[in-house]
């Protein structure tokens, strides 16, 4: 069985539009569409909390930033196969003055945190899926969100820079599910089970993906044999030297060393040399 961990705001915690905190019912929000799409081969984890963002500590509710809380997250819920990141729609509002570029880059740092949780299977790192909010709707021009309309339709063209440059899964809600005019930043009933639909249908595609590369995986001798695997994450410890005493390093994964400090051989879920950082804005 296989598991996946749904971080979010309150559109993973299934918010009701336009309502004062009314929450649809579980079999309603979309983590429990997805398990229902997936079925049993999959275990579906909901940590969707109301006002989270990526980044920013709440200047009105407390334990809101994502970024302080994922690690722990992680490690509760362990082992993951893959996290989806369902965030930057509370980023976008008024009371954080955040341009779309930033709110990306925010969420890509949340990528940077899975990959290094060691949170997966043999202390791997899990899989990330990014999913991108979808413009917002009719917004209340005396609410939070007052200004966020054009800023929403920029997250986008933003996330997928920075998914990029990360090697990332991204999937854009921009045209797959939209946020209702009640309020015009909550996912509605029928929002909620096209984003179930959609996350279903790229975590199978990733799931192919995965299979098809351990097929052209070459065989690891240590398998087999009573040793775990050097999680990767951990290649930053003190490791041993060369005959010339320059640094040495493994990489638990491919199993091929070098003299200069990295992988001889990048991989995409363990290497540092796979996770370029993003270009100064």
């Amino acid at each position: 069985m296989k598991t996946v961990l749904c971080f979010g705001d309150s559109n993973t915690w299934g918010y009701v539009p336009g309502s004062d905190g009314e929450r649809f019912p579980a079999d309603v929000r979309w983590p429990r569409r997805l398990a229902t799409a997936l079925g049993d081969e999959w275990e579906v984890i909901a940590e969707g909390l109301n006002g989270r963002t990526a980044t920013m500590d709440s200047p009105v509710a407390d334990g809101r930033n994502g970024l302080t809380y994922l690690m722990p997250c992680l490690h509760s819920h362990m082992p993951l196969d893959v996290v989806v990141i369902y965030l930057g729609t509370n980023d976008a509002g008024d009371r954080y003055s955040l341009p779309a570029e930033t709110i990306a880059v925010s969420v890509g740092r949340l990528v940077r945190v899975v990959r290094t949780s060691e949170a997966g299977p043999g202390w791997t790192a899990p899989n990330v899926l990014v999913v991108c909010p979808p413009p917002f709707g009719q917004l209340d021009p005396e609410a939070s969100f007052a200004n966020a309309g054009p800023k929403s339709r920029q997250l986008g063209r933003w996330f997928a820079e920075v998914c990029a440059e990360l090697g990332c899964e991204l999937l854009d809600l921009n045209g797959i599910a939209g946020y209702g005019d009640l309020d015009g930043v909550h996912l509605d009933a029928e929002g909620h089970a096209a984003v179930a639909a959609a996350v279903a249908e790229r975590l199978r595609r990733m799931s192919v993906c995965d299979r098809q590369a351990l097929q052209r995986r070459p065989a690891d001798p240590a398998v087999g044999r009573g040793r775990r695997r050097t999680p990767a994450t951990r290649r930053d410890r003190a490791l041993p030297t060369g005959r010339r005493g320059r640094r040495r390093a493994r990489c638990g994964l491919v199993r091929r060393t070098s003299t200069s400090g990295s992988c001889a051989e990048p991989c995409s879920t363990c290497c540092s040399r796979s996770l370029p950082t993003p270009r100064s804005r």
